[in-house]
Protein backbone atom coordinates (compact mmCIF):
# COMPACT_ATOMS: atom_id res chain seq x y z
CA UNK A 1 0.00 0.00 0.00
CA UNK A 2 1.32 3.42 -0.83
CA UNK A 3 1.70 6.17 1.72
CA UNK A 4 -1.07 8.22 0.14
CA UNK A 5 -3.47 5.28 0.27
CA UNK A 6 -2.51 4.54 3.88
CA UNK A 7 -2.97 8.20 4.81
CA UNK A 8 -6.40 8.25 3.19
CA UNK A 9 -7.41 5.07 5.01
CA UNK A 10 -6.16 6.44 8.34
CA UNK A 11 -7.96 9.73 7.76
CA UNK A 12 -11.19 7.89 7.00
CA UNK A 13 -10.76 5.71 10.10
CA UNK A 14 -10.08 8.79 12.24
CA UNK A 15 -13.24 10.46 10.96
CA UNK A 16 -15.24 7.29 11.69
CA UNK A 17 -13.81 7.18 15.21
CA UNK A 18 -14.75 10.83 15.77
CA UNK A 19 -18.33 10.10 14.71
CA UNK A 20 -18.42 7.02 16.95
CA UNK A 21 -17.11 9.01 19.91
CA UNK A 22 -19.70 11.76 19.39
CA UNK A 23 -22.45 9.15 19.13
CA UNK A 24 -21.32 7.41 22.32
CA UNK A 25 -21.15 10.75 24.14
CA UNK A 26 -24.73 11.50 23.06
CA UNK A 27 -25.87 8.10 24.30
CA UNK A 28 -24.10 8.72 27.63
CA UNK A 29 -25.94 12.03 28.10
CA UNK A 30 -29.24 10.38 27.21
CA UNK A 31 -28.68 7.56 29.71
CA UNK A 32 -27.62 10.04 32.40
CA UNK A 33 -30.83 12.00 31.85
CA UNK A 34 -32.95 8.84 32.03
CA UNK A 35 -31.23 7.85 35.29
CA UNK A 36 -31.91 11.31 36.71
CA UNK A 37 -35.59 11.11 35.67
CA UNK A 38 -35.99 7.67 37.29
CA UNK A 39 -34.35 8.87 40.51
CA UNK A 40 -36.61 11.93 40.59
CA UNK A 41 -39.71 9.79 40.03
CA UNK A 42 -38.62 7.53 42.87
CA UNK A 43 -38.20 10.50 45.19
CA UNK A 44 -41.64 11.86 44.22
CA UNK A 45 -43.47 8.53 44.49
CA UNK A 46 -44.53 8.97 48.11
CA UNK A 47 -45.85 12.48 47.53
CA UNK A 48 -47.79 11.36 44.45
CA UNK A 49 -49.38 8.44 46.32
CA UNK A 50 -50.30 10.75 49.20
CA UNK A 51 -51.92 13.26 46.85
CA UNK A 52 -53.83 10.52 45.06
CA UNK A 53 -55.18 9.23 48.37
CA UNK A 54 -56.19 12.74 49.44
CA UNK A 55 -58.02 13.30 46.15
CA UNK A 56 -59.74 9.94 46.55
CA UNK A 57 -60.96 11.13 49.95
CA UNK A 58 -62.25 14.35 48.41
CA UNK A 59 -64.12 12.40 45.71
CA UNK A 60 -65.66 10.14 48.32
CA UNK A 61 -66.84 13.15 50.34
CA UNK A 62 -68.44 15.09 47.49
CA UNK A 63 -69.73 12.34 45.19
CA UNK A 64 -72.36 9.69 45.93
CA UNK A 65 -71.01 6.15 46.47
CA UNK A 66 -72.32 4.93 43.10
CA UNK A 67 -70.34 7.63 41.28
CA UNK A 68 -67.06 6.83 43.04
CA UNK A 69 -66.98 3.08 43.13
CA UNK A 70 -70.47 1.66 43.33
CA UNK A 71 -70.06 0.20 46.81
CA UNK A 72 -71.14 1.29 50.25
CA UNK A 73 -69.23 4.21 51.74
CA UNK A 74 -66.16 2.98 53.57
CA UNK A 75 -66.21 -0.41 51.83
CA UNK A 76 -65.49 0.61 48.28
CA UNK A 77 -62.17 0.31 46.55
CA UNK A 78 -60.64 3.59 45.43
CA UNK A 79 -60.02 4.44 41.79
CA UNK A 80 -56.30 4.50 42.45
CA UNK A 81 -56.17 0.78 43.27
CA UNK A 82 -56.25 1.15 47.03
CA UNK A 83 -58.85 -0.15 49.45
Amino acid sequence: MSTTTEDAALTKELESLKVLRATLESVKHLVDNVVEDVQTAGKNHGAIVSLAERWQGVFEEILPAEDVGGAEKGKRKGRFGRS
